[in-house]
């Protein structure tokens, strides 16, 4: 089921948060390149606070899971969605070369058998 936000802005409120259900994942934010997890933004959060939050999801992720649910009222897996992404996006989950029909970054099987192609056809 997906949440269907209300509100214009890109940040879940509390109202939003009301309506989610507990196997919901969020249908809005920032993708995470690794994970292709959107990552929630919560209206609720101050800068200030939601620094706080992130440099503890960056030392103690259980306990900033903890944190965000009493300051946000969300469930427990946005809450460990935000926590898993202090600094937002992760990289993408490889680092080879760009794949040559997507571009993004290769496995490291597809990055020897991209390799291999360029060394045959040399």
């Amino acid at each position: 089921m997906s949440v269907i936000c209300e509100t214009m802005s890109n940040k879940y409120t509390r109202e939003d948060l009301n309506k989610v259900g507990d196997s919901d994942f969020p249908d809005k934010g920032e993708v995470c390149a690794s994970c292709r997890t959107k990552i929630p933004e919560f209206a609720e959060l101050s800068s200030s606070e939601e620094s706080r939050l992130r440099e503890l999801a960056r030392r103690d992720k259980l306990t900033a899971m903890n944190e965000i649910i009493k300051a946000t009222g969300c469930n427990k897996r946005w809450a460990k969605i935000w926590a898993l992404h202090p600094d937002g996006s992760k990289k993408h989950r490889f680092d080879g070369p760009p794949c040559l029909k997507c571009n993004e970054p290769c496995s490291g099987i597809l990055n020897l058998a991209t390799k291999l192609k360029v060394i045959l056809y040399i």
